[in-house]
């Protein structure tokens, strides 16, 4: 079952979930999430505001840190206003004992340039506590991390096969 308000804002007082938190920030069910950045892949460039022209993809990274009790997930959602506008935010799911910075892909689906700005909204992470502790918290890869690593830049870490095409 998602946490109501009124429980989220109990665990960010107990537990530091989200850091910087700004209640203003807070909805029925979820926390909007900040762009800090917004990030362009191909060049690793980190820049306050973006023009993202028709079907064109950036990262987002949010000011806030998230720190995951090990009894509860995180769950990114998009905004209806982002969903209105014709983006298409995707985010993980934040495992239990997860402590990371969050980064969202964002895809322009408009015809429309649509321009991105430090400090606006285009997420929320909703929370589910879980039936009980797993016995086994997340201590992943990408657990800490703080700064974008960049597409496909992980060598030395398991994942599916990537290849690289041809560009005709």
């Amino acid at each position: 079952m998602y946490l109501a308000d009124n429980h989220i804002l109990k665990l960010i007082e107990d537990s530091k979930v989200i850091e910087p938190f700004d209640k203003k920030k807070l909805g029925a069910s979820g926390y909007d999430l900040t762009i800090e950045s917004i990030i362009l892949p191909d060049k690793k460039e980190e820049v306050d505001k973006y023009d993202l022209n028709a079907g064109q993809i950036v990262f987002v990274s949010s000011e806030e840190i998230l720190t995951m009790p090990n009894d509860h997930v995180g769950l990114i959602v998009q905004r209806n206003s982002s969903i209105r506008l014709g983006l298409a935010v995707a985010g993980p799911v934040y495992q239990p004992g997860h402590r990371t910075k969050v980064f969202l892909r964002v895809t322009n689906l408009s015809s429309n340039t649509i321009t991105l700005s430090k400090g606006e909204s285009v997420a929320s992470i909703m929370f589910e506590k879980l039936s009980c502790e797993p016995s086994k918290p997340y201590d992943g890869t990408f657990s800490d991390e703080f700064s974008y690593s960049g597409i496909g830049d992980y060598h030395d870490i398991k994942l599916p096969s990537l290849s690289t095409l041809e560009k005709k």
